[in-house]
């Protein structure tokens, strides 16, 4: 099924829920969308330093995948990995093609190591990777600067 709502292009997703899997999210993100996990929680992890937490579920899918693989918060879902998945720039579905053909098994192993194998990313999403990066330690300053400034003024009064 086509995308309408994807930034990158059209998938042809068949929504099996292979690429939903844990991954480190912001922890104001996991906060914010507590209330739609779907799944029972396993553990959780969380990495202050970086402002990230790892939500591992029972059955290590993603804990906003529904029980019909479609996502609970998929108007809000994270740029990386989850909006540029199915982008075969990006992160190709190893399942079906862009055309919405399913991929013989061969293809299925080769998309695998592929998006595995950083060195045969191409160079847009390396780029991409790097701006959501950089975004992201400049949110990480900003908000430390300003925990700072009012750690100061409590401080100086």
């Amino acid at each position: 099924m086509a995308d309408p709502d994807d930034d990158y292009g059209k998938t042809n997703c068949i929504r099996c829920g292979d690429c939903c899997e844990p991954f480190i999210m912001e922890e104001e993100f996991v906060e914010r969308f507590r209330s739609c996990f779907q799944r029972p929680v396993l553990r959780e992890q969380h990495f202050p330093r970086i402002n990230a937490a790892l939500v591992r579920t029972t059955d290590n899918k993603c804990v906003f995948l529904f029980p019909d693989n479609t996502c609970s918060v998929y108007k809000s879902r994270p740029e990386f990995p989850c909006r540029m998945f199915g982008i075969p720039h990006y992160l190709e579905c190893p399942k079906v093609t862009p055309e919405g053909k399913m991929r013989s098994k061969e293809e299925y192993e080769q998309i695998i190591a592929k998006n595995m194998d950083r060195s045969q990313w191409t160079e847009e999403f390396r780029r991409k990777l790097d701006e959501l990066a950089e975004k992201r330690v400049e949110e990480m300053i900003r908000k430390q600067k300003k925990e700072c400034n009012e750690l100061l003024k409590r401080i100086q009064y």
